[in-house]
């Protein structure tokens, strides 16, 4: 296993824990973590452009 998807899972692992203890928490996190999915996305569909 690489060493970035190693880290990629325990930020995951953590954003879970974090999630279960704080529920209130968890639309906050989403949010985030959908925008940074739709970043890496814009990132991925400009790379591909430019090949």
């Amino acid at each position: 296993m690489c060493a970035a998807n190693k880290r990629q899972t325990n930020r995951e692992s953590l954003d879970a824990a974090a999630v279960r203890a704080r529920p209130a928490c968890r639309d906050a996190l989403g949010a985030r973590q959908s925008v940074f999915g739709n970043y890496r996305a814009q990132e991925r569909r400009r790379r591909e452009q430019h090949d």
